[in-house]
């Protein structure tokens, strides 16, 4: 059950953290610079590879990516003009006993990510017709203004797309983003607009384009069902980008974005949101306007989202049903193929901590609140301990261990790959994009990976354990 938060400060104006929650056996590659090939990926973006994300190798799609655009003139080895960004989670489902067995398959979700960041960039740079007389140099507050409304049309265009065949694949939310200056100057600080849609909202309640991250939420602007309107939006104001945001941190997991009728907010969405709104109130003002050239202030925030996205719910978790409780899912043995229970059984109590090993989990939560040291584009860390506790105080019971070894059905769950997007809010700020390692399979002391970097199809064999393992890169826009 994955989660996803996004948010905005004064100095990102895109903060976005995520865990992904998947069967570690599942084959996955790593976050690199692809055009949807694994074996052609590369560590720098090049004219071929200008979408990055890891790869469900599987059904060949994505759960969190970004692509990137430039304009036919722009230059070579200039910033990029324009990104697109969009995240995928999933719903765990009951199986409908009616269900036609001999139904065709769903198509899979991970390839609304992969078609939204495809077909956008084809979109982008069709033309946009310019007011008479004026160019995007010279155009005054409310021509900016209209060119902004046309390109918004172009992304709730796409939204209707999705509109119209959502009800083809099976529960998920789909949350899409574009950043760029758009037909602004070139000196422009990048804006951010958001869209989301789910098949599992209320029946008036449609893809849709989000209000500004800048923007205080109220529950009732929240919960619009309709795109935004153009009377509501106000012209580009570089200066208004400069004032002080009010830090509000929205999450997905295996619930809507708005609360539905009758149902609660998720407890993981609920404490992680306000984990990470903790974390980036607290470096709102951040560092200097330079340009951090130490990377401090980066790593400062780094280590707080990863720290949000690496709470685990002191009960030990034992069933699928438990998952909403907890940010990270730490190993269990689960079933693929077992349905959901109508009534889930009760979170067990949490342990009572042991007084003879209180100064030693101290040290070791100390420990893992130390962030991994800064890393050049594209290379790897090296592992690092597990966030919050020991892996080996982390793992499943050895009944639990004993049955993914005697029982193929069984196979280990936990959360694989935690990922984190920062976009600058300033004129050709960088983007900077972080994809962790958590829970790996592990047989005799090694990763199971292949030449592609991806996780070897396991099955239940080998062990659990933290790997800890970061990559990160970095570009400007």
């Amino acid at each position: 059950m994955c989660i996803v938060f996004f948010t905005a400060n004064d100095k990102y104006s895109l903060i976005v953290a995520s865990n992904r929650d998947e069967f570690l056996a599942r084959p996955t590659s790593q976050a690199r610079w692809h055009a949807w090939d694994p074996h052609h990926a590369t560590d720098e973006m090049t004219d071929r590879n200008r979408v990055l994300s890891g790869l469900d190798l599987t059904a060949g799609g994505t759960w969190f990516g970004i692509s990137v655009t430039r304009p036919p003139d722009a230059a070579p080895t200039g910033p990029a003009k324009r990104m697109h960004f969009a995240t995928l989670t999933n719903f765990t489902e009951s199986l409908d006993p009616a269900l036609d067995r001999n139904a065709p398959p769903k198509p899979s979700r991970g390839n609304l990510v992969r078609e939204y960041l495809d077909v956008l960039n084809e979109l982008d740079f069709s033309p946009l017709p310019q007011p008479h007389g004026s160019s995007p140099a010279t155009a005054t507050a409310e021509e900016s203004l209209e060119a902004t409304q046309q390109q918004e049309d172009r992304l709730q265009t796409y939204l209707d797309r999705i509109e119209q065949v959502k009800h083809d694949y099976a529960g998920f939310n789909l949350l899409v983003g574009e950043i760029g200056t758009f037909d602004q100057p070139a000196a422009a600080t990048p804006r951010v607009r958001l869209g989301y849609t789910s098949n599992r909202e209320s029946g008036n309640k449609r893809a849709r384009v989000l209000p500004s991250l800048d923007e205080p939420s109220s529950p009732s602007s929240s919960a619009s069902a309709q795109p935004q309107s153009r009377q509501s939006q106000s012209p580009p104001d570089e200066t208004a980008n400069r004032a002080a945001v009010h830090v509000h941190v929205r999450g997905l997991s295996n619930a809507t974005l708005e609360v539905e009728p009758g149902e609660v907010e998720w407890p993981k969405v609920k404490s992680g949101a306000a984990a990470v709104e903790k974390v980036v109130t607290r470096l709102q003002h951040g560092s200097d306007e330079d340009d951090d050239e130490n990377g401090e202030a980066e790593e400062e925030l780094v280590k707080g989202l990863y720290h949000a996205l690496s709470t685990a719910h002191p009960s030990p978790i034992q069933h699928r049903e438990h998952l909403r409780e907890t940010v990270l899912v730490e190993p269990l043995c689960l079933d693929p193929s077992r349905p959901l229970q109508a009534v889930p059984p009760p979170l067990p109590p949490a342990p009572a901590p042991a007084p003879a090993f209180a100064s030693e989990r101290a040290e070791e939560g100390s420990r893992a609140q130390q962030a991994p040291s800064p890393m050049s584009r594209g290379s790897d860390a090296r592992a690092s301990s597990s966030p919050l506790s020991a892996p080996s105080s982390t793992l499943s019971s050895d009944k639990n261990k004993e049955g993914v070894e005697g029982n193929p059905g069984l196979q280990w769950y936990a959360t694989r790959v935690q990922t984190l997007l920062l976009v600058e809010r300033k004129p050709n700020g960088k983007v900077i994009f972080r994809e962790r390692d958590a829970y790996v399979l592990d047989r005799d002391g090694e990763d199971e990976e292949d030449s592609v970097g991806r996780q070897k199809e396991t099955k239940s064999r080998g062990t659990p354990r933290w790997s800890g393992q970061e990559r990160r890169y970095e570009f400007r826009l």
